[in-house]
């Protein structure tokens, strides 16, 4: 379950994820907006289990995929603060990450053998350095469970990259 990390890897994180590149949208988003984004969607969900983050629309909002007692909740928060999307949809129904994902994340959350999310951001963000990304997602890759976040594959164990 991912909890509010220390500022200093938010920060890290939020450089990352509001950086431009090819395939990233442009964003005007600061680092500090994208922190007080994720806080206040956190708020919302504070049991959910983050799956999915994105720059959307122009980078002028972020977008949050939480699970959360078998259902997604997607939070948007625009770069002013405001709440702009918060909906509930069954993870059943979801295309947000595949259903083996979805089996896999509980599995290792009831075993209690998956990184916390804030400590595998902060691995990205120490392995990528200053090169920006568009959006972080967890998918399988045979039958590991593992965060993507730009180019960069971790796995969501043992936080070492996948190649």
């Amino acid at each position: 379950m991912l909890r509010i990390v220390s500022a200093f890897g938010l920060a890290l994180v939020a450089t990352l994820i509001i950086g431009n590149s090819a395939s990233a949208q442009k964003s005007t988003a600061t680092a500090e907006q994208f922190q007080k984004a994720l806080t206040t969607a956190q708020e919302l969900v504070p049991e959910g289990i983050l799956i999915k983050s994105r720059v959307e629309k122009a980078g002028k909002v972020f977008g949050f995929y939480f699970l959360q007692n078998g259902f997604i909740r997607e939070v948007e928060i625009s770069i002013t603060g405001k709440v702009v999307k918060d909906e509930k949809s069954d993870a059943a129904d979801t295309k947000v990450v595949s259903a083996d994902v979805l089996k896999l994340i509980g599995q290792k959350k009831a075993a209690k053998t998956k990184l916390p999310d804030g400590r595998l951001l902060e691995i990205a963000a120490e392995s990528l350095k200053d090169a920006p990304f568009s959006e972080m997602i967890y998918e399988k890759v045979g039958d590991t469970l593992v965060l993507k976040v730009g180019d960069l594959v971790l796995d969501a164990t043992t936080g070492k990259p996948v190649k």
